[in-house]
């Protein structure tokens, strides 16, 4: 069994939270929080944590790749919160 580091984890659920967002977006407005609230918390984590540079350039190519892939439903503030991600992970 191989073991991932702690931040491919987070980087998982935040993708997940992500996705929960944008398919309750327009349709329910308290999924619609809860998925903000953990996209937040986990771009929160990621942000403390020591990830080697080419991590970092794996990261923000996949957080870009999902966040192009929805980027149709606008700028609600889940996808501000991961652009800001980007950005300060030198992306």
């Amino acid at each position: 069994m191989t073991s991932h580091p702690k931040y491919q984890t987070i980087l998982t659920q935040l993708l997940g939270a992500m996705d929960s967002f944008f398919n309750a977006f327009g349709e329910d407005a308290v999924q619609c929080a809860v998925a903000t609230q953990k996209v937040v918390a986990h771009a929160a984590q990621l942000r403390v944590m020591h990830i080697p540079p080419k991590a970092r350039a794996g990261i923000i190519l996949q957080l870009r790749e999902k966040g192009m892939e929805r980027k149709k439903h606008g700028y609600p503030m889940c996808f501000y919160e991961v652009e800001k991600l980007i950005k300060e992970l030198g992306g």
